[in-house]
């Protein structure tokens, strides 16, 4: 989507600055030729950054589903800190599976109950997510799980936009592509 998004707006960029020149016939045919992505790719920009993230503000859902996956991550990192300090472990969450949990060394491992996510590759350390804390991280599993449903379906309402304008898109790339090589001919004649 990153990468269409970019297309739109070189042809909608494109289209501007050829707008402000004197051209000749040929070029102005090809300008005319040039569809108007403009209205594309404002619905796009409101949904999808710069580098193809779905943004926060694409629609009020996911706006809510992220501040609540937020909430549910604040509120699982105070208790998980809070039993780290009570345990005495000194290293920090780290995330598993994707699932929160705290390395533990073996040998101290019957003092923090709990499920064992992962082994470390030398087996001196296992990552536990401890029984007082499932359920936080169930809820916020399960607020993470809300939020990349709603970004899905922001990235499929996007994706269908482009496929309702395939053809726009084609005729867009195929005219970029004669004005490239008209440009190409201009400088190769200079």
């Amino acid at each position: 989507l990153a990468a269409l998004i970019a297309l739109v707006r070189g042809v909608v960029d494109l289209r501007r600055t050829l707008a402000r020149e004197v051209l000749g016939p040929e070029l102005s045919r090809c300008v005319a030729e040039l569809p108007l992505f403009e209205a594309l790719l404002a619905f796009c920009e409101l949904r999808i950054g710069a580098e193809g993230e779905v943004l926060a503000t694409a629609t009020p859902e996911l706006a809510h589903a992220r501040a609540a996956q937020e909430r549910h991550r604040h509120t699982f990192v105070s208790a998980l800190d809070q039993l780290r300090r009570q345990q005495g472990i000194a290293a920090p969450y780290t995330l598993r599976r994707d699932r929160y949990c705290l390395p533990v060394p073996v040998s101290e491992r019957r003092l923090t109950p709990g499920l064992v996510l992962d082994v470390s590759a030398t087996g001196n350390t296992v990552f536990l997510e401890p029984f007082a804390v499932v359920e936080l991280n169930n809820g916020l599993a399960e607020a993470t799980a809300l939020a990349r449903a709603e970004e899905e379906r922001v990235r499929t309402e996007v994706a269908a936009a482009f496929h309702r304008q395939r053809d726009e898109l084609l005729q867009a790339v195929a005219t970029v592509a004669r004005l490239d090589a008209t440009q190409a001919r201009v400088l190769f004649g200079e």
